[in-house]
């Protein structure tokens, strides 16, 4: 049986002193997508900047792909080491290049020539529809187009595994339900482990196969996304689950 591409065991987090995560335990199978769900505050930015390497845990082990990434308050693999890609929130693509040379800069960084580059990049910008747009600069791209240039890019590195930080939160519905199709689409074709971190219960049933409930700091609830929504675990989870009903 092969590792999970994600485990977290035991995590403790503090920021600036104070305890942001406390005993975290969660995994993510290979081909599975799962969504941390919880309110702001509760701590889902701080677990993927903990999972990226971008902050020391106090306890705890984290591992990538079957490697221990961190143990206790020592990180044992860089960030640029753990294969890892991520599309943030406010998308961070670099307003400088092209399309085409958002999606090479993470290839060159990963050592592929650049001659190795054209394909993959021809191929990722078909699939999320911006085959026509690899000259454009992301500030003559709209929203939508943006969001899909930032999931190419992240999925063209062919990382271990995905995190998707609030990826759609700044999206209209109807702009936002096709993005999801798209996502759903891709994530299942070529089972990519993907970590999403939410705030929305539409996104959550709409994606995960299952829901990690973070509330103050602690996992309050894990399961399959159906039994959440049948059977919520605290204030949170009811809270959640209700938008859907």
């Amino acid at each position: 049986m092969s590792s999970p591409a994600i485990e977290v065991d035991g995590l403790g987090v503090d920021v600036a002193g104070r305890p942001v995560l406390r005993d975290v335990t969660f995994a993510v199978s290979q081909g599975e997508v799962l969504a941390v769900a919880g309110a702001s505050g509760s701590g889902k930015s701080t677990l993927l900047r903990a999972i990226l390497g971008l902050v020391v845990p106090r306890s705890g082990i984290i591992r990538v792909g079957g490697r221990d990434a961190s143990i206790g308050n020592r990180s044992t693999l860089p960030p640029e080491e753990r294969n890892l890609a991520i599309v943030f929130q406010d998308l961070a693509l670099w307003p400088h290049l092209t399309v085409a040379g958002n999606l090479e800069f993470v290839l060159s960084a990963k050592g592929v020539s650049r001659a190795a580059t054209r394909e993959p990049i021809r191929e990722w910008l078909g699939r999320v529809g911006l085959a026509d747009r690899s000259g454009a600069y992301p500030g003559e791209l709209s929203g939508g187009e943006q969001q899909r240039v930032a999931l190419a890019r992240a999925l063209v590195y062919e990382p271990a595994a995905l995190l998707l930080d609030e990826p759609f939160s700044s999206l209209d519905v109807a702009l936002k339900e096709r993005l999801m199709r798209l996502v759903r689409e891709l994530l299942a074709e070529r089972r990519v482990p993907t970590l999403l971190v939410t705030h929305d219960p539409e996104e959550a049933r709409a994606l995960a196969d299952r829901v990690a409930i973070l509330e103050g700091g602690i996992v309050t609830q894990i399961g399959p996304t159906d039994r959440l929504v049948t059977e919520p675990e605290g204030s949170f989870a009811e809270a959640f689950v209700k938008r859907l009903r």
